[in-house]
């Protein structure tokens, strides 16, 4: 590992910048791993609660906190493929949201972005989100708040090169501890639970094809995570490959990375991972195959894992008919269970999760609809369970489980007129070989759906959406087995714009005020409602 790691950390860290893409100002758009931008109709989620990620990077979650994306439990949940909205909206480099509401509920939104001949681009974002609901739950309060900075520069050859920096200070509070014992007196800084992140990171990139007909790609990160309760974790990751185009059709890439993490608290732990993935590309008249064969290195084991895309038509971009397998290492560190579930113990133990999926199903698109549907397969070795710890305080022990799964997923988005749009999507898990009776803090079934309306002068955007889970299986103080209730929650939001350069906007969550618990002992958030006003220059 060492000499494999040190030629291609003397070639990365000869580069300057990150590689991601284009920053827009005025709508919402995560750009590769940095920086996300607002758009006027998000929903602002008020509970610090997350819901379950997906392993193609798309989720849905019920949560306040953005959802890390390494946690990879079950089958990919699909989102529906976005349509383009009826008419696009101007951007402008200016672009502030701030509002009030209950319960106790602050949320800011700054972003300013500066181009310069589409060649050099700076920007940066400010948020802050808080919500205090101490009058119904002691103690059930958070906040967010996360600074963000981003630079590019495209050289007179075409070669991209980019940067970025963040610094996030999150802090949470283990109420559930006052739910079990509602009578004690315990001082409020030692439910408290502070997560402090800093992230940097550079790399270069080719935006277009080379004449030689190359892409190639090359960064490396670091990041630095910290709590209050004296564990602090480090991470450096080094990625980089390349592709080569045979008659703009065909393709051979290769990638390869290092993944290296040490937690420190009354111990030291590490968790180091490398992976080299040569890929082969095919594209016929109608059909598309990717094949490779994913090489993984931890410790002294050295794994292969299958990478393999098909997509086959069938009528046309109408149906399509896809399947694949893929496989690999996903890590289990502190960032990434902490991120899961906030309500975690400060000193969980590191380790992989070893999966290996399959899937095969069916796609399509027409002028007005697009849908996606997959039924798959995925085994785990340590896939990380949650259970309820009463002696510290209600935090969340982690045990890792080998535990495979049948999935059902499905998306639909559908545009009836130029101005509306319907978006749905369905995710089904089923655990299998479990030797624990439940699957402890995994969801089962997740749905959301949402219509979207932009009046035809554009000054009105409303949206309606729905938000439905089945029951968490948890284990109570006793050690006896339960299910949380079924979650409801319908929102109505609005954005009007009274001038081009100020609005108006209001959102109303869970207005079935449901007390759901995605963590035993700890209900969402009920009815909740912010308002206040957009500016754009």
């Amino acid at each position: 590992m060492k000499k494999i790691f040190l030629p291609i950390a003397v070639i990365a860290l000869n580069f300057h910048a990150g590689a991601q893409q284009k920053l827009p100002v005025d709508v919402i758009q995560v750009v590769k791993d940095f920086d996300a931008r607002l758009d006027e109709t998000e929903k602002i989620k008020i509970s610090p609660e997350l819901i379950a990620l997906d392993t193609t990077k798309k989720s849905y979650q019920y949560a306040v906190n953005p959802g890390v994306l390494d946690v990879k439990y079950a089958a990919p949940q699909l989102r529906p493929v976005p349509l383009k909205p009826a008419d696009p909206l101007p951007v402008y480099p200016f672009y502030l949201k701030a509002g009030y509401g209950m319960p106790n509920q602050a949320y800011g939104k700054l972003s300013y972005g500066w181009n310069k001949n589409d060649r050099a681009k700076i920007g940066f974002d400010l948020s802050h989100h808080s919500a205090n609901n101490n009058k119904k739950n002691r103690a059930q309060k958070f906040y967010d708040n996360d600074i963000k900075a981003n630079a590019l520069f495209i050289t007179e050859d075409g070669m991209a090169i980019q940067g970025d920096a963040s610094f996030s200070k999150d802090r949470y509070h283990h109420f559930g501890h006052y739910i079990q014992n509602p009578t004690t007196e315990t001082p409020e800084q030692i439910l408290r639970h502070d997560y402090d992140l800093l992230q940097i990171g550079a790399g270069i990139f080719n935006p277009t094809v080379s004449k030689i007909g190359i892409n190639y790609f090359a960064g490396i990160k670091f990041a630095s995570l910290a709590d209050n309760l004296g564990s602090k974790e480090k991470n450096a990751n080094i990625h980089l490959g390349a592709t080569k185009w045979i008659k703009d059709r065909h393709s051979f890439g290769i990638e390869l990375g290092s993944d290296f993490n040490t937690l420190k608290d009354s111990a030291s732990q590490e968790l180091n991972n490398f992976y080299l993935l040569p890929q082969v590309g095919i594209h016929g008249k109608s059909f598309q195959i990717s094949a490779g064969v994913r090489v993984t290195s931890h410790k002294e084991e050295i794994n292969l894992f299958p990478a393999v895309n098909l997509s086959l038509s069938i009528a046309g971009n109408q149906l399509m008919a896809i399947a694949g397998a893929d496989g690999g290492l996903n890590k289990n560190s502190y960032r990434t269970l902490s991120d899961y579930n906030p309500f975690i113990s400060s000193r969980p133990i590191l380790t992989n999760n070893t999966f290996t999926s399959y899937f095969a199903g069916i796609k399509g698109s027409a002028k007005t609809i697009e849908y996606d549907g997959r039924i798959g397969y995925r085994q785990n070795n340590g896939l990380p369970l949650f259970i309820l710890n009463t002696a510290n305080f209600s935090r969340f022990d982690v045990i890792y489980r080998d535990i495979d799964l049948f999935h059902i997923t499905a998306s639909l988005a559908f545009r009836p007129t130029k101005h509306i749009i319907i978006s749905s999507a369905l995710n089904k898990n089923f655990y299998s070989d479990n030797p624990e009776p439940n699957a402890w803090g995994l969801p089962s079934i997740e749905f959301n759906g949402s219509v979207q309306y932009q009046s035809l002068n554009q000054k009105l955007l409303f949206t309606a959406e729905a938000f439905v889970n089945d029951g968490i299986p948890y284990l109570d103080d006793l050690g006896n087995s339960g299910k949380s209730k079924v979650l409801l929650d319908i929102s109505l939001g609005a954005d009007y714009h009274l001038t081009k350069h100020f609005g108006l906007f209001v959102q109303a969550n869970n207005l079935a005020s449901n007390q759901w618990r995605r963590w035993y002992q700890y209900p969402t958030f009920g009815i909740n409602v912010v308002g206040g006003i957009t500016l754009k220059f």
